[in-house]
This record gives structure tokens, sequence and C-alpha cells, in this order.
């Protein structure tokens, strides 16, 4: 049963991987093939970008994934990557293979095999998949900021596909150096793996498309202008009488030869002079529209007009918004913990009777260092209990059903007599779970509780 749930579990780990590997491959090579002039029928076919993608990244993860035919697999990517390079090389309408025209389709044959080996590298190793991330991301942003297309939904998939992939990564080395193949995938690692990227994708495209994008930043602009000089004329009278015709620009000293020559004419501006502009050279910075189709992927002007005119239509009092902002502060400090701490308790529940004890007894000297009261080393579970009692009894009781001492005695008895525990006394730790926050609110007060309650 064990073997047939540790196949099915590293079966389930490699559709994953591959899933997320042939995500961020196809979302990469459809952004960088926007910076190169590539046939819209190919380019925007994102099934065929995907399906390349897949297939080329099978090819890659099944030699990862083989013991005995990994090289013959790497072999067949290179065959098969070569071979299309040759094909689209003969096809080449112009005879030049890297010339940047639409009926060339070496560049995208290239695209495919580079990027493709790229992503299958860097992803198969924690630290490797932080780089890929990076360097993904600065591929995005630096496509779209060379080019006029902004490909939004290919970047979008990209960070959350790499996101995904980082932490899939650090759950599967996780997983790997316990040596225990049976951890549950959809648990706590790949519920934080999908909610964080998800969750930071959204706060950017808030603040990027609800506030930056409508608010229309300037841009740097080079503005051409004529700037017309008059040369100021100083009458000299000398003994030579020179030609009227002749060019009055140089004269030599007649002091020391030595001396710079110097001109006869000053060149100053002449501020009287209209200012003119080159009509043909300025570049007018005009307000232009970066949410509609013609400069993104998606066509977010519809979108957001509806929301501001919805805003503006129903006005919405200062103080209503105050409130609003205070309540949901509350809610995100209180709700979400109320969550942690149920979903750990029935996670402990959950185990063996006597792993429940050992898991609540390391539970409670963690939250006792956070408040200060820290177990020695060199005490006994009893003596740390004698000794610590009245300092522990605001938060935990003492001396009675459902105190620390209580939990004390149960593992010590299962340590040294191996006792099972009793439901009963289970239920008392349930319960001494559940008042340990509300006593800590008691003790330490609303406000400081406020800021310890995030870490408790």
């Amino acid at each position: 049963m064990n073997k047939l749930a540790t196949t099915y579990g590293t079966a389930i780990m490699r559709v994953v991987e591959l899933a997320l590997s042939v995500a961020i491959a196809a979302a990469l090579c459809y952004t960088v093939q926007g910076g190169f002039n590539i046939s819209e029928s190919v380019h925007q076919a994102v099934w065929l970008n995907v399906l390349v993608c897949l297939a080329l990244q099978g090819i890659l993860l099944a030699g990862a994934f083989s013991t005995r035919g990994k090289v013959a697999w790497f072999v067949g990517y290179g065959v098969i990557a070569l071979g299309a390079c040759i094909v689209a090389i003969v096809a080449a309408p112009s005879g030049n293979p890297i010339a940047d025209v639409p009926q060339n389709l070496f560049v995208t044959a290239t695209i495919f095999g580079i990027v493709n080996v790229l992503v299958f590298i860097l992803a198969r190793r924690h630290l490797t998949c932080l780089v890929l991330f990076g360097l993904g991301a600065f591929l995005c942003g630096y496509t779209q900021f060379l080019y006029t297309t902004n490909m939004l939904v290919a970047t979008v998939v990209f960070l959350l596909a790499a996101g995904m992939l980082i932490a899939f990564r650090a759950y599967a080395e996780t997983v790997q150096m316990t040596s225990n193949s049976s951890h549950p995938l959809l648990g706590k690692a790949g519920v934080t793996g999908t909610l964080l990227p998800v969750a930071a994708c959204a706060l950017a495209a808030l603040v990027v498309i609800g506030l930056i994008m409508p608010l229309n930043p300037p841009h740097a602009s080079i503005k051409l202008f004529n700037e017309y000089l008059s040369y100021e004329e100083e009458q000299v009278k000398t003994a030579v009488e020179l030609d009227q015709n002749a060019e009055k620009t140089l004269t030599s000293s007649i002091i020391d030869e030595d001396l710079e020559p110097r001109t006869t004419t000053d060149m100053k501006i002449d501020n009287t002079a209209p200012q003119q502009t080159d009509p043909d050279n300025a570049q007018h910075d005009e307000a232009k529209n970066y949410l509609s189709g013609d400069y993104s992927d998606v066509d977010l002007s519809a979108l957001i007009d509806n929301m501001r005119s919805l805003a503006f239509d129903t006005p919405i009092p200062v103080w209503l918004v105050v409130l609003g902002a205070l309540a949901l502060a509350i809610v995100l400090l209180i709700v979400p913990r109320i969550i942690v701490h149920s979903v750990r308790l029935r996670r402990i529940a959950s185990k063996h009777p006597r792993e429940q004890i050992t898991s609540l007894y390391r539970f409670f000297l963690t939250r006792f260092k956070k408040l200060g009261y820290e177990k020695p080393a060199a005490l006994s579970p009893v003596e740390y209990a004698n000794l610590f009692r009245s300092r522990l009894a605001p938060y935990v009781g003492a001396q009675e059903a459902g105190s620390f001492d209580h939990l004390t005695a149960l593992l010590v008895q299962q340590q040294y007599a191996e006792d099972e525990p009793e439901a009963d006394d289970l239920q008392c730790m349930y319960w001494m779970y559940r008042m340990f926050y509300k006593r800590c609110r008691k003790e330490l007060g609303l406000f400081k509780y406020t800021f310890k309650h995030l870490t408790l």
C-alpha cells in the first residue's frame, strides 16, 4: 500500500512539474517572439506554442526521469531541434536564414529550442528556479519596454507558473531530504505555493492597471529647436585697409605671436530673435491609452472606464471609506489567525494520541519562548512546570484539569509508563489550546496582544 501511494505521489509530482514547465516555456517563447518579425499566424497561435513546448519539455523531462535512456532522450531532443533549424534554413524564402522577415521560420525554431532548454535547466533546482523567475521577469519587462505591444497575459502566466514552481521545487527537495514521498502534495506546501504567487500578481496588477496606467505618467521626449545667433562686430582701426569682401574670421596678435589667435567678432546669442521649433521633428507628448487593444493583448480600457464611471456616479462618503478601511484591517488581522489556529488544532487532533501530546507540548514551549518564558535545556519537563508555574498560570492555568501541569503529567506518563492518553484528557488539552489565546488577550491587554497575536 505504501509503495502504491509513493508511486502515485511521484506520478502526480511529475505531472505538476511538466505542467508548470510547459506554462513557463510557452509564456517565454510567446514573449520573446514579440521582439522579432515573426509571422502573426505563428505568433498568435497560442495552441501551437503550447503544443511545441509540451513536446519539447516532455522529451527533456523524460530524459531527466529516465535512468537508462537519459542520453537517448537528450540526443533525440538535439536531433529534433537541429533538424527543425535545418528545415527552416532550407525553406527560407530569401536565402538568408537570419533575415528578419515574417516568412523566415529559422528564428522561431531557434527561440523554441533555446528557451525550452534554458527553462529545463533552470527548473531542476530550487535556487535555479529563483534565477529563472528573475531572468524571466526581466525578459518580459525588457521586451515590452522596447516594443509597442504589451503581452500582459503571457507575463502574468509566467509569473504565476514561475512562483508556483519555486514553491513546488522547495517542497520536492524537502520530501527528498526526508526520504518520505507520502507527504500530501495538495497540503500546506501546495496551497501556499499557489496562493502566494496569485496574491502577488493580483496586487501588482491592481497597482499597475488601477493606478499607474490610468494616470498615464509623462514620458521623456526630445524636442528639436532652431537657435538663431547674431555676431557682434567690433570696429578696429589699423594702418592697413582690409578688403570689405575679405572673410572676417581670425587675426594674429602683433604683441606676441605665441598668444592664441583671437576673433574679431564674438558670437553671442541674440535673445531678441524668435526661437522656433522644427514641426517635422517635434515629438508631441500626447496621452496614450495603454489599456486599449492597440498597446496590449488584453483590452482593459472598457473595464476601467466602467469601474471609474461607477465610482464617480456613486459617491461614497469619506467617513464610510475610513470605517471600511478600519474594518478591513481588523478582519485581515484577526480572521487569518483564527483560521490558522483552527487548522493547526485539527491537524494535531488527526494524529495518534501519543503524538498529539508531544505536538501540543512542543507547541506551548515555542509560545512560552515568545512570551519570554523559555524552557532552559537543563530542566526536565516537571522541573520546568514547577519553577515557572506562577508565571505560566495566567496563560495555561495551574494544577487543574486542562492546565500545563496536566499536559506535563501526560507527557511524562507516556514517556516512562507508556500509557495511552484517555479521550477525556485529550479533550482537556483541546480546551486549553482554545483558551490559551483568550487568556493571552486578557493578560497582555488588547493593544499589546494585537501585535503579539501575529506571532502566537
